[in-house]
């Protein structure tokens, strides 16, 4: 009887002499083993990368399981048994087995396609028993890919060619630090206030999930992204971005991401537009169920404007250069998006505060506010500059859904944010829908 409670990628790597030969386990699945009646549980495990050189049980929570024989069958079609004609007991003294395989688990790796384990909870088990069963392989062992899963770009499934890891990818344990474990809710495209462009968020189950996060010319120019983990930890089979010239980039192979972290930046061939990233990943095995990815980007270095400041001959400071000759949007620059409630928790009936912190730049010409879905009522905008001082617009007027407030003309030096006061109107029979009004602001 098959009862799959978790199956999952999660490698752990063991002392060894040298990186290379390092042991790594993976995890190919979790069961709950019944008591009394002896059970057969057969794992199927064609859709976990790796080749193993064998296999191995742990006893989970000190519960006791008593062992007869396993069955490992490979994809080559060759069979291995381990029957020792006597009941192999896991307990609390005893966790976990010996590596299992053809001569002694120090064999080939090879790709196991199935795992049949004959088993029961030990008499006088008052719960029943949970086991691991793990794959036992190299670093590289670990990162190899089927011949069948590698023919899946063709179907447009982010695969890497089998036993290998593309030049410059990360592997391994990503480098990440601790961040709160509270999520971003704000609409994809959005700026945070360190300068991050939310690109989309996804959440990760324990079987393998095969995401793609689409961004487009709308977001601009980007030259790193990064990764927010929360929730619970996760193993990417595969990361790549796509470039709006349909070039792909991997970035990051067999490598893990602890909960509650935010990867390092990943930087990209250059300052591109990117079309999608693709992402082949899953969850750990475990009760904290699912994990949340949020993807972000750093604007390339002058996207949101002129190029660096640079001395003339006269000693002026001035910038220099086009920085990039984009065509998209007619040069409009998107800087993020808010959803204005109806009225204000703490003030009633009357407005909404926001503030879109706009990414280094060195300055615009003007902006503009596009509204969706529900007309608002625009109270005031004021827009901070990156010295402190501040242009305040008084507006008090309705802006329609499917319209613009402005272009408004802005002096001529770096913005560091944009305030807003405003509200979605309750009454808008030309609303589509009953959510609130999203308002997108626009700069160039």
């Amino acid at each position: 009887m098959l009862r799959r409670l978790f199956v999952g990628v999660l490698a752990l790597f063991a002392i060894g002499a040298t990186a290379a030969n390092a042991q790594v386990e993976v995890t190919l699945a979790e069961e709950a083993v019944l008591k009394i009646i002896p059970d057969v549980d057969k794992v199927d495990t064609t859709k976990i990368p790796g080749r193993f050189r064998g296999i191995r049980i742990y006893a989970l929570e000190g519960s006791a399981v008593d062992i007869s024989k396993i069955d490992i069958i490979y994809s080559d079609g060759s069979k291995f048994t381990e029957d020792r004609g006597r009941l192999i007991r896991l307990d609390q003294k005893d966790i976990k087995t010996r590596v299992m395989g053809p001569e002694n688990g120090v064999g080939a790796e090879k790709f196991i396609d199935q795992v049949v384990m004959h088993y029961k909870t030990a008499p006088g088990e008052a719960r029943r028993a949970r086991i691991r069963l793990v794959g036992v392989t190299s670093q590289a062992g670990a990162r190899a890919v089927r011949v069948a899963d590698a023919r899946g770009l063709q179907a447009g499934r982010p695969m890497i060619a089998p036993g290998t890891t593309p030049s410059g990818a990360t592997t391994g344990p990503i480098a990440a630090g601790a961040t709160p474990s509270t999520p971003n809710t704000a609409r994809p495209g959005s700026t945070t206030a360190g300068g991050d462009v939310l690109f989309g968020v996804q959440y990760v189950g324990f079987g393998i999930d095969r995401d793609v996060i689409k961004i487009g010319s709308d977001f601009g120019k980007f030259d790193k992204i990064r990764l927010r983990v929360l929730d619970n930890d996760i193993f990417i089979n595969e990361m790549r971005v796509i470039y709006g010239d349909g070039e792909p980039d991997v970035l990051a192979v067999a490598a893990n991401v602890p909960a509650n972290t935010r990867t390092k930046w990943f930087n990209l061939k250059g300052d591109r537009f990117i079309k999608e990233i693709q992402l082949v990943y899953k969850s750990r095995p475990g009760f904290r169920g699912q994990a949340r990815v949020e993807a972000y980007g750093e604007f390339a270095e002058g996207w949101h404007g002129q190029g660096p400041a640079s001395a003339s001959a006269g000693g002026q400071i001035s910038p220099s250069g086009d920085a990039f000759k984009h065509g998209a949007n007619r040069g409009w620059l998107y800087l993020g998006g808010q959803q204005p409630l109806f009225f204000s928790v703490k003030k009633g009936l009357g407005y909404e505060n926001d503030i879109v912190s706009v990414a280094k730049n060195w300055g615009f010409n003007r902006f503009r506010l596009d509204v969706k879905q529900r007309a608002i009522t625009l109270n005031k905008l004021t827009v901070v500059y990156g010295d402190g001082t501040t242009d305040t617009i008084p507006v008090g007027a309705k802006v329609d859904a499917g319209s613009s407030f402005g272009p408004v003309n802005l002096k001529p030096k770096p913005v560091r944010e944009i305030q807003v006061s405003y509200r979605s109107r309750l009454l808008d029979a030309q609303a589509t829908g009953k959510g609130y009004a999203f308002v997108e602001f626009w700069a160039q």
